[in-house]
């Protein structure tokens, strides 16, 4: 009898033994592998490849049937560019200078904050700059500190005001690439761990950007899982807005293929939205790099 129970016993043990191994193997099999997905964005205009660099590029989970609303938002989303954002400001009274604009288009930057004004001679060549470097000398006393917070004390409107009109704008669309990529990721079961499937990132000086650890939980009989890369919000360039939505097959076997997105039109799985920019949005044309020249030698 002894002996029975002790057979009945290991039996169960042995029993419970696979029963745990092979729920440990399906949760193992269940987790999400990795990948990761390199691409450039670029244009081509008149036979001239020009680099999209520093542009914020997004990455959603789903195909583009999955990703339909998102994907019709963003056709519908108008370009505003920040040459139409200063026209506006003229317009509407507002004293915008010629330098101040040209000081932001020669340093590729969409705000005064993207880099500090180094000396009190590049502060003085702007007009806004100016006010703002003289006011911040009265309350720091010191050059130094006046040039490091000038931009405390520039108008709100041209410290931050194109970046917050574009926000409310962006916001909605980032929102709805959430939603969009949760709701394919619900869709997923028997999966143990999937992240919400949303990336953001900034291409660099030239236009190259990466996206790494993406969750990849391929479809049955697929060997891969597709995902949208797109830059929800119109890339102005020229006088042209630019939207992206393309799928890409992201495997975690084997590195993925650099993508490269272009202005092509009429590729079935990639497709750019270009929209002109209105004519009442032009500004003076302004002498290329003319601000970078003369903060170089300054500092030199």
């Amino acid at each position: 009898m002894r002996v029975l129970a002790f057979i009945i016993c290991a039996a169960l043990i042995s029993a419970s033994a696979l029963v745990s191994i092979s729920a440990q193997d399906t949760a193992a099999s269940a987790q999400p592998k990795r990948g990761s997905i390199k691409f450039t964005a670029q244009v081509e205009i008149n036979g001239k490849t020009e680099k999209l660099d520093r542009k914020r590029f997004y990455l959603v989970r789903g195909s583009r049937q999955q990703n339909a609303q998102l994907i019709k938002k963003i056709a519908a989303t108008e370009p505003f560019s920040q040459d139409c954002y200063y026209a506006n400001l003229r317009r509407n009274g507002s004293q915008v200078s010629d330098e101040f604009v040209c000081w932001l288009k020669n340093n590729d930057c969409e705000s005064p904050y993207c880099r500090e004004i180094k000396t009190s001679a590049e502060a003085e060549a702007v007009p806004e700059f100016a006010a703002a470097y003289r006011q911040s000398l009265r309350e720091y006393k010191t050059p130094v500190l006046a040039l490091k917070w000038l931009t405390t004390n520039l108008p709100a409107n041209l410290r931050a005001g194109f970046y917050d009109q574009q926000k409310s704008v962006l916001r909605e669309l980032v929102n709805l690439g959430r939603v969009s990529a949760q709701e394919t990721t619900r869709a997923k079961k028997g999966t143990a761990s999937v992240g919400e499937g949303f990336q953001s990132i900034m291409t660099d000086r030239l236009g190259n950007a990466y996206f790494l650890d993406i969750d990849v939980v391929p479809p049955e009989n697929k060997k891969t899982e597709t995902y949208l890369v797109t830059n929800l919000l119109p890339i102005v360039f020229g006088d042209t807005g630019y939207s992206w939505t393309c799928e890409v097959e992201v495997d975690p076997a084997k590195p993925q293929a650099p993508i490269v997105l272009k202005n092509e039109i009429g590729k079935k799985k990639c497709e750019v939205v270009t929209k002109k920019i209105s004519a009442a949005c032009s500004l003076p044309e302004c002498q290329a790099k003319a601000s970078k020249t003369t903060a170089a030698k300054t500092n030199d």
